[in-house]
């Protein structure tokens, strides 16, 4: 079994020469089960089908040196989480460039990239045209919602507090002098119950950038107890996990540096009955460690005690930041929390989706009934039935989604599901009235479906995030690599992420999912789309 780096190499390589047969083998296999690299390899193919069509330009003789020089460069491998040296954004400041720009190109530079991309057009959500089969619509519905304001273009995670109140945070960017510079996290806030337009602003989040490993700013966000919790990385005053807390009266925190969170990866924060838990993992120098964290006050912290539960397999070189099983999600309904995410083997190649429940936040027990297959849980969501959880499966015939379902959060079963689109990735799942809706992509196509018993599934949203109205993008040219869901206290879900579009800024965008009471057509009519 080849690595990704050399999944990757091989999938470059293959674009102007011809594999051998047991490199093409090796490719091929690991493609069938890495939905990441598929998306790299036909990011390389539309690549290089846009450089090709372009006019030849023919170069000077030291400009060609200069790329020839670049391209067979010997690369080099960068520590985990070392720091961006001031001296290099000082360097490119000099150069003329805004610090937003270079941070942008040393993170290219980081995936080893260089690629033309063309003429950026105003991106568009486009939606099929309304069913005229003059079958009664579903009781569920689907709202565009309108941008989050300047300065949010990369949106990550959304949670609703009391009175409809939303905060989305996710992305960073970095501004300033020569002399003195910073980057800052954008926080968007509104509270839809009032059709509010969103507010931005930023939070600081350090004065240097990674090369490798988590990326700066606040990831995810949580509610509960009239505040909220966000969880992330900050450079203050070096690069580490980092949690900001908002009080009732909308003042941000940075918590200081904390012991209890050394080598943490924080991946997932939630609100309980009696405070906080946070979960992720600990990359210890033994392996890699799902851990959970718990918080009365979201003030002060404490690991819940690690143990065989936490076992979750060996690390996967990537040549970076190292793959690893870990806690991905975590929901509560009151008296249970679950946590959902994956278990590998030794290589952390191998691994299969996990659940972890708990009823005092100390003791936690891994649960059964979800397949053995090869894949993981992602998302979870409590509902007025209990539980539902999305699962990511690989098998020989490429990746598949299926509903994993859970009374008491304990006890899994894997559900035979009706209308439910299996063939695209899962993304986010969350409660809307009384029902449950999940989000589902594929490269550009963002679907939204609904159901009342988590069995029966209909389609209620489907559209497709590209250049122009009249412009679809080419496969692999076009993805979604963030996507967020929650539920406001009056039952209506929120949806964010934002679409990335042949290397052009981002498009963000906003849907919000309510129920209400199934409409009934009059006798030979229709009821109007």
């Amino acid at each position: 079994m080849i690595d990704h780096r050399r999944a990757l190499d091989l999938a470059a390589a293959a674009i102007d020469f011809e594999l051998t047969p047991d490199e093409r083998a090796s490719l091929d296999a690991h493609l069938s089960t890495c939905s990441a690299c598929r998306e790299r390899a036909a990011a390389y193919r539309s690549d290089a089908v846009s450089i090709a069509a372009l006019p030849v330009t023919r170069l000077s003789a030291h400009r060609s040196v200069a790329v020839l020089d670049r391209i067979v460069a010997p690369r080099r491998t960068m520590p985990r989480l070392r720091m961006l040296a001031i001296a290099a954004l000082i360097t490119i400041l000099a150069a003329g460039l805004a610090v937003g720009v270079g941070v942008e190109i040393l993170r290219r530079a980081r995936d080893d990239q260089l690629a033309d991309a063309p003429t950026p057009q105003e991106p568009s959500i486009v939606a099929p045209s309304p069913s005229t089969s003059g079958e009664p619509p579903l009781a569920f519905g689907v709202t565009s919602e309108g941008d989050l304001g300047a300065g949010h273009p990369r949106p990550q995670a959304v949670a609703a507090g009391p009175d409809g109140e939303l905060i989305v945070v996710g992305g960073f960017s970095c501004s300033g002098t020569t002399d003195a510079f910073t980057c800052a996290s954008p926080i968007s806030t509104t509270r839809r119950y009032g059709g509010e337009p969103w507010t931005t602003g930023p939070v600081e989040v350090g004065d240097g950038v990674p090369t490798s490993g988590p990326e700066l700013g606040l990831h995810r966000i949580a509610a509960g107890h009239g505040e909220f919790v966000a969880i992330g990385y900050t450079s203050d005053p070096r690069f580490r996990p980092a949690i900001w807390h908002r009080s009732a009266d909308g003042t941000w925190t940075l918590r200081p540096e904390d012991p209890v969170f050394a080598e943490a990866r924080l991946r997932t924060v939630a609100a309980t009955e009696s405070g906080w838990v946070i979960g992720g993992e600990v990359f210890l120098p033994t392996g890699p460690r799902a851990a959970l964290w718990t918080s009365r006050d979201a003030q002060s912290w404490v690991r819940v005690a690690d143990g065989p539960a936490f076992d979750v397999g060996g690390y996967l070189e990537t040549g970076e930041e190292p793959g690893a099983g870990g806690i991905r999600a975590i929901a509560t309904d009151g008296g249970s929390v679950v946590a959902v995410g994956s278990a590998c083997d030794a290589t952390g190649q191998r691994c299969s989706p996990a659940v972890w429940s708990s009823r005092d936040l100390q003791d936690w027990t891994p649960q059964r009934g979800v397949p053995t297959d090869l894949g993981s849980l992602d998302s979870v969501a409590s509902t007025d039935d209990g539980f539902v959880a999305l699962l990511s499966l690989a098998g020989d015939g490429g990746p598949s989604a299926a509903v994993a379902m859970s009374v008491d959060g304990a006890t899994w079963t894997v559900t035979d599901t009706t209308g439910f689109p299996s063939d695209l990735v899962p993304r986010a799942v969350g409660a809307v009235g009384d029902g449950v809706a999940a989000v589902l992509t594929q490269d550009s196509l963002v679907r939204i479906v609904a159901s009342h018993d988590g069995v029966t599934w209909e389609t209620i949203h489907e559209s497709r995030i590209q250049g122009s109205v009249d412009a679809t993008p080419a496969p692999g040219s076009a993805s979604v690599p963030d996507l967020a869901m929650t539920t406001r206290s009056d039952g209506v879900a929120v949806i964010v992420g934002w679409a990335s579009l042949n290397a052009d800024e981002p498009f963000p965008f906003t849907y919000l999912v309510t129920v209400g009471p199934r409409v009934t057509p009059p006798p030979g009519g229709s009821v109007p789309p």
